[in-house]
């Protein structure tokens, strides 16, 4: 089998989902292309886009937080406007997914299923063709992607699907795709050994996605001075070297641990105690994934909004305001073991999801049924 994946260089997150389904899939055989949909319609724009949603994101939350809240409030006007754009590289998409002959097409972008329906109503019809969301909510524009499955990742946001009209037969559950390497556990003391982190006391993983956002410096001092003896915090910068020279500077004391962009994110997780983070999807599931107890920074606005009230309203995260109140809560759950069983328990029942190995198997079987119907 033959699948084109399509996302956007807007934060890694969509290209992680991305690259885990490619991952899975050529683990059974098939062979997959991984695609910038807004390529098609030029390089530049695509830049553009993706340089201007880092710099919003990191710089200037409230922005993108409004942004995100005009388009859920059926003011369509920038899904319009990317739908139009969009339309602009249809035809070049269209031609491209014939002349490779894809068998199937995955998104995982809501951009890029804006361009695959101009595709469908414009030139004609597609192959098997799949939306992938990668966050807890139905994002603003997926009701217009008019794919032919929608692949959600819990079965307690069906309703929200549901309500903004997308047919509950064209749903299915089936988690968000994350590496096969956050289903692979490794022991506590091997992983800290690995990553030559302290194998005694208690760890915690703080980390803001692959940009970083959010008061980190603030927090990691505050975390400092109030972790009891022996417990640290290891702080992910990712992908923000300017926030990791600037903490490299600071004079922390020995119960901090900072890193840049790291590929490691597995073992640290399995090193991990209890994880700070953002609410993006991607960490969110391969926290899920790992058993680690999820802590929330409610910094960025929009659908990490969404992705925040679905894990808190669901007992699946903590929070506290920032900065003193959610330092505290870290370290009152460090101090909880009772508490943290009972999430990893919770985990195990209700969060337990394989999302790329279901995705992929159903892509196989359904691609397959529709091949045997012609």
């Amino acid at each position: 089998m033959k699948i084109l994946i399509l996302s956007c260089n807007t934060g890694s997150g969509h290209n992680s989902a991305a690259a885990a389904i490619a991952e899975y899939a050529k683990t059974q055989g098939a062979t997959c292309d991984i695609m910038d949909a807004l390529a098609f319609t030029s390089e530049h724009f695509s830049k553009m886009i993706s340089n201007g949603h880092s710099f919003v994101y990191r710089n200037m939350p409230r922005a993108f937080g409004w942004g995100y809240q005009v388009e859920e409030k059926e003011n369509l006007r920038f899904i319009d406007f990317f739908k139009r754009f969009g339309s602009i590289g249809a035809k070049r998409l269209y031609r491209y997914i014939n002349l490779k002959q894809y068998d199937a097409v995955v998104s995982v972008h809501v951009f890029a299923s804006l361009m695959l329906s101009c595709v469908k109503h414009k030139y004609g019809p597609l192959p098997p063709y799949y939306f992938v969301a990668t966050d807890y909510t139905c994002s603003p524009g997926v009701s217009r992607a008019q794919a032919d499955i929608y692949f959600v990742p819990h079965e307690k946001t069906i309703p929200e699907f549901i309500h903004y009209g997308i047919p509950a037969e064209r749903l299915v559950v089936t988690g968000i795709p994350i590496s096969q390497r956050f289903f692979e556990k490794q022991q506590k003391a091997v992983s800290r050994k690995y990553l030559g982190l302290t194998e005694k006391g208690r760890m915690v993983l703080f980390a803001c996605g692959s940009i970083g956002c959010g008061p980190i410096p603030q927090i990691t001092q505050i975390l400092s001075d109030k972790l009891s003896q022996d417990d640290y915090v290891t702080v992910v910068c990712g992908h923000n070297e300017k926030l990791y020279k600037h903490m490299q500077a600071q004079n922390y004391q020995s119960n901090v641990v900072l890193v840049g962009y790291t590929d490691q994110m597995p073992l640290y997780l399995d090193s991990a105690d209890l994880f700070l983070s953002k609410a993006g999807g991607l960490s969110t599931t391969e926290a899920l994934a790992k058993r680690v107890p999820l802590v929330y920074m409610n910094t960025i606005p929009g659908c990490e909004k969404h992705n925040f009230d679905f894990m808190l309203q669901n007992g699946y995260a903590f929070t506290g305001e920032i900065p003193n109140g959610l330092c505290s809560q870290v370290c009152a759950l460090l101090q909880d073991s009772q508490t943290l069983e009972k999430l990893i328990e919770k985990y195990e029942n209700e969060c337990n999801n394989n999302g790329a190995k279901n995705i992929c198997n159903y892509i196989f079987s359904h691609a397959a049924s529709i091949e045997h119907k012609r």
